[in-house]
């Protein structure tokens, strides 16, 4: 759902206050139902040839782990409920992020397989909130969704490469 309306509100041509309508409204726009479908059967098609428990749990994980970078250091949407409720202390984001890499590397096959997915994952997690952060005034709960599916999504496609 986040994705979706993240997805309406971020690629509308207008300026924030009108993308932030968008971001509300129920329906669903060409741009929610593309990458709605898109992510969808990007998730289906990386799942049918990952093989092993690990995966399942370290994706997942690591998307999770990751959004609270953004969560915690990127400029919040004045109307965010969710972002300035559950935003985390710089102390705290960083040693859930210590944590979060850790287990990873505990998780993947090897030390470069899960440095890689680690950083790359990261790295677009953060880039993607710096765009949305400008195109929306800020982030909001929906972006942070956005946020754990394209991370989700990043990360399963690079096993197929990794």
């Amino acid at each position: 759902d986040g994705l979706c309306d993240v997805a309406d509100a971020a690629f509308h041509p207008g300026d924030p206050a009108r993308r932030l309508e968008i971001a509300k409204d129920p329906r669903l726009g060409t741009f929610a139902l593309a990458a709605g479908g898109t992510l969808l059967f990007i998730k289906g098609a990386t799942l049918a040839y990952i093989g092993g428990w690990r995966w399942l749990l370290l994706i997942p994980l690591l998307a999770r782990t990751l959004v609270v970078l953004p969560l915690a250091f990127a400029h919040l949407n004045e109307q965010s409920s969710l972002g300035k409720n559950a935003r985390p202390a710089a102390d705290a984001a960083l040693a859930t992020l210590a944590l979060g890499g850790l287990l990873t590397l505990a998780l993947a096959p090897d030390v470069a397989a899960g440095l890689s997915l680690l950083f790359a994952v990261l790295t677009v997690v953060w880039l993607l909130a710096l765009w949305l952060e400008r195109r929306l005034d800020g982030l909001n709960g929906d972006c942070f969704g956005a946020l754990i599916e394209i991370a989700e999504v990043v990360g399963l496609v690079l096993l197929g490469v990794l």
